[in-house]
């Protein structure tokens, strides 16, 4: 499998077109880091999926254009853990410095954790919540519109964070990491599979969010479902499929 990154917010699509068909359009792979100790298997929850050991495995997007980390976002993944001890990042691309900042998305235990990151704010714009199970599989889906953070598993709202000021994320200089932290990138090391990964340029509504949970094609789902006008990157595309 391949690796791919690029930016579908600003475009769009033929109402007709499907995400495999916009994947084949991305641009060549240019994935920084496919850790050997990573696999791709077939038992994911829509097709292939990526195994991470819990050990050394993850995956690294470089994003020098800040694609990835829009003012407003949605991040969107399924994941099953093969167990619930410590902590286990999803997906995390964040600054600690002046003018940068954006998100960590974690599971902790038995709890999913969003951070929306600044360089100072006590605290960050956080939602923590759901009910995380070893060895199956969950829809776990965050979003942050500007004000707050919000937290949905499994096609419903699990948690809302405290609101505060209008506050547009920062980008981040860092490449977007896949199971692993996204500022040092040496702890939080995913054990389990991740599927269906996107990033969203704006924060989707619950319909949206449901529409594309209980779609049996993930995010296959026609283009004609709004979501997908709004797509800044999805796993299909990292895949190169």
């Amino acid at each position: 499998m391949r690796f791919h990154a690029s930016s579908l917010g600003s475009q769009e699509k033929p109402k007709s077109s499907s995400l495999s068909t916009l994947s084949a359009r991305s641009p060549p792979c240019f994935f920084l880091c496919l850790c050997p100790s990573i696999q791709v298997r077939n038992d994911g929850k829509f097709g292939s999926a990526v195994r991470f050991d819990g050990k050394t495995g993850h995956i690294e997007i470089p994003d020098p254009d800040h694609t990835l980390t829009p003012k407003h976002i949605t991040l969107m993944a399924w994941v099953k853990v093969d167990n619930v001890a410590g902590t286990k990042s999803i997906m995390e691309q964040y600054d600690w410095a002046v003018d940068l900042g954006t998100h960590a998305l974690r599971i902790n235990g038995t709890k999913v954790e969003f951070y929306a990151v600044w360089a100072t704010c006590a605290p960050c714009r956080e939602a923590k919540g759901g009910e995380i199970k070893p060895n199956q599989w969950t829809h776990v889906v965050v979003t942050y519109d500007g004000k707050a953070s919000r937290l949905y598993q499994d096609g419903e709202l699990a948690v809302e964070g405290a609101a505060g000021d209008d506050s547009d994320l920062l980008p981040s200089n860092k490449s977007l990491s896949i199971g692993v932290r996204g500022d040092t990138k040496d702890v939080h090391w995913m054990a389990g599979v991740i599927d269906e990964v996107a990033i969203f340029d704006t924060a989707l509504s619950l319909k949206e969010i449901q529409t594309i949970f209980n779609s049996p094609n993930g995010l296959g789902t026609s283009t004609s479902v709004s979501p997908q006008s709004k797509l800044a990157a999805t796993w299909g595309q990292l895949k190169g499929q």
